[in-house]
């Protein structure tokens, strides 16, 4: 798992997958998903934090910055998926990438979808039939056109939606810095270490 760490955790899915798996064991469709008791709502919003024109230093010079497998069929796309209940009475879906609104209807059960994602800060946001903010997917790493990391990092921000706290997406330098690549090494030799104990 080239590239793969602690610091892009993926729990932001795992309330989908618990809704998934009670409509899979009660025979349901995906429209028979339904949230939580005591939840108005689950879903996360997901994205890989560079554009495909990011272009990284040293492309090639180590296994770590040569462009991973798979990197000329990714997208640059913002990926959602929210679990709406039986009666979603007008609720709306907003995604917002680097401040441009897409809208979408709520439905019953699972709904999905993907937009082109720009650099910048990205937000799912979920709408009451009055256009009021109930919850929120934000905070996570913003997309970048450059190379932050100095790799070419795919791994998907995972960003639950939640009760809004106020939380803005974080901008990472927005280009290549050599104490960020270093500690990053640092880091992911820490976490391979650890996967020989």
């Amino acid at each position: 798992m080239k590239y793969a760490n602690s610091h892009w955790s993926h729990a932001g899915w795992q309330p989908l997958i618990t809704s998934f798996i009670g409509a899979l064991k009660a025979g349901l469709p995906a429209s028979g998903m339904i949230p939580p008791i005591g939840k108005i709502a689950v879903g996360a919003m997901w994205y890989k934090t560079i554009l495909s024109t990011s272009v990284c230093p040293n492309e090639g010079s180590s296994n770590y910055t040569k462009k991973p497998d798979g990197w000329e069929t990714a997208t640059d796309s913002l990926n959602w998926a929210v679990v709406l209940p039986n009666d979603p009475q007008g609720m709306q879906i907003r995604t917002i990438t680097n401040g441009r609104m897409d809208y979408f209807q709520g439905k019953q059960g699972l709904n999905y979808g993907t937009v082109s994602v720009e650099a910048g800060d990205q937000r799912l946001e979920l709408l009451d039939w009055a256009g009021n903010v109930l919850l929120v997917a934000s905070g996570g790493r913003c997309v970048s056109s450059s190379c932050p990391d100095c790799i070419y990092n795919m791994n998907y921000q995972v960003v639950e939606l939640k009760k809004d706290t106020g939380v803005v997406g974080t901008c990472p330098y927005q280009a290549c810095k050599r104490q960020v690549f270093a500690h990053y090494m640092v880091s992911l030799l820490l976490d391979l270490s650890n996967l020989d104990h």
